[in-house]
């Protein structure tokens, strides 16, 4: 019962553009994404987390900044070990430094999917 009640709250819980009617709409949107999407391998120096247009985002090494999706930030919390509830409590310049202080420096790269979406 609980697997049921959790799979709920993720599917009502879920943005607009997180929302599909069918499965046909969900694939197309999909294979948008990976179109207009390059992956990379960078160092966790390279990808530092910070305040992008509001909201908690990554400049990865030179200009480039991006934006999380929840499941990218999802993933950075769990890399950082804190759990996302807290960091969504902190404000965008606070929680940038919350990750960039407890996110493992090490020589491992990690590989990151930057999606450009001002590509269509």
């Amino acid at each position: 019962m609980a697997n049921l009640t959790k799979a709920s709250y993720q599917l009502f819980s879920r943005p607009d553009d997180e929302r599909f009617d069918d499965f046909e709409t969900l694939y197309e949107s999909c294979s948008n994404r990976k179109e207009d999407s390059e992956f990379h391998w960078k160092s966790t120096a390279e990808l530092i987390p910070m305040n992008y247009l509001g909201r908690l985002g990554l400049k990865i090494t030179g200009d480039r900044h991006s934006r999380f999706n929840d499941w990218s930030f999802g993933q950075s919390c769990q890399l950082a070990e804190i759990k996302k509830e807290t960091v969504n409590r902190l404000k965008p310049d606070t929680a940038a430094q919350v990750l960039m202080e407890t996110i493992p420096n090490g020589a491992k790269p990690f590989q990151v999917l930057i999606r450009f979406s001002s590509r269509r």
